[in-house]
């Protein structure tokens, strides 16, 4: 039979012999398997290892990486939230520290500017309006832009003080 399966007598008594038995770490592995499927296969081994702490289970970072990639356990990597990224990129809703610290009254002119921005949408175009002020000088206006496209509104609000 042996001659037949092209296996070497001794060869196949071995296997013969070790079939039953389980491997070394197979008992580490059911506690890897336990931990990594209580957390959806998302645990990675840091995780898995602060786990096995809690349980009072000292076990080396590298077995639990050798026995997640002898068994197959995978760990789904996290996606990104598509809507955190599109706010990031646009920069929109951004808050700005509070560098005047409320004081409104200014001692000199050109110092510190309020400005408004208007957007008037209409079914043909969007209008922006855009108004500069001088706090020294509230109550007069120092520049009123208007835009009707986008293009005019990217170079309107690019200003050096």
């Amino acid at each position: 039979m042996c001659k037949l399966a092209r296996v070497s007598r001794s060869g196949y008594y071995r296997w013969l012999e070790n079939e039953d038995k389980k491997p070394k770490d197979y008992d580490s592995y059911l506690l890897i398997k336990e931990i990594f499927d209580s957390g959806r296969s998302k645990y990675g081994w840091r995780t898995i290892q602060m786990k096995l702490l809690d349980k009072g289970i000292m076990m080396n970072h590298k077995k639990i990486e050798r026995i997640k990639r002898k068994y197959d356990l995978i760990t789904k990597t996290r996606r990104r939230n598509p809507y955190k990224m599109m706010m990031k990129k646009t920069k929109e809703h951004r808050s700005f520290g509070n560098i005047l610290n409320r004081e409104f009254k200014q001692n000199s002119p050109q110092k510190v500017f309020c400005t408004d921005i208007t957007c008037i949408h209409t079914s043909a175009l969007k209008r922006l309006n855009q108004k500069i002020k001088d706090f020294k000088y509230f109550y007069e206006l120092l520049e009123t832009k208007k835009s009707e496209n986008d293009k005019i509104t990217r170079s309107l609000f690019l200003y050096k003080i």
